[in-house]
């Protein structure tokens, strides 16, 4: 086992060190940037012993706070917010225009009348020449309502934005998460 060093901060607070570490710039858990000298510098120092070792504040040995995990797990979460939030913000102006334009109003009413009213119009004669054509071409295709396709539609961006808000919610707290939680706790 290689022998460590005490090198002390300005804070007073002693942080273990190695030769190996020489002319590096280490950080103090005070936050400040402290230099490691060189490797006669090192030597001058105080040797780690097991009575010292006991004597040094146990989070100056720590984890880092961000290792891989965190970083991708904040990374993720950001942008499955981001994207997740453009897509509801996309969702509901669309939702927004189908919904205010008065496409999703149910017109069958207005319909029937309105063919009810051409029905009164139509003499026998008509009548009988529309009932040949139909008789020998038939109804033709039938042709689904303007106002039931968009209601049909107004539902799946219902249904997208629910989907969107739950993923940016999710993602919000990944991201959150990743920043919040202690170093020294596991996130799964």
């Amino acid at each position: 086992m290689k022998p460590k060093f005490l090198l002390t901060c300005t804070c007073g607070t002693e942080i273990p060190v190695e030769k190996s570490q020489a002319g590096q710039t280490i950080d103090c858990p005070c936050g400040k940037k402290v230099e490691v000298p060189s490797i006669r510098g090192i030597e001058k120092l105080p040797q780690l012993t097991a009575t010292t070792a006991s004597d040094i504040p146990e989070h100056s040995t720590s984890k880092p706070a961000w290792n891989p995990v965190r970083g991708l797990l904040f990374t993720g979460g950001l942008i499955a917010a981001a994207i997740s939030g453009v897509m509801l913000f996309l969702t509901l102006r669309d939702l927004n225009m189908i919904v205010t334009s008065g496409a999703t109003v149910d017109r069958t009413e207005e319909v029937i009348e309105f063919v009810n009213q051409d029905i009164e119009k139509i003499s026998l004669d008509d009548t009988w020449k529309t009932w040949l054509d139909l008789r020998d071409r038939g109804l033709g295709q039938v042709v689904t309502p303007d106002w039931t396709m968009a209601q049909d539609i107004s539902e799946l961006l219902r249904q997208r934005a629910i989907i969107s808000g739950i993923v940016l919610v999710l993602g919000s707290i990944c991201c959150i998460g990743s920043l919040v939680v202690p170093a020294g706790k596991k996130l799964a």
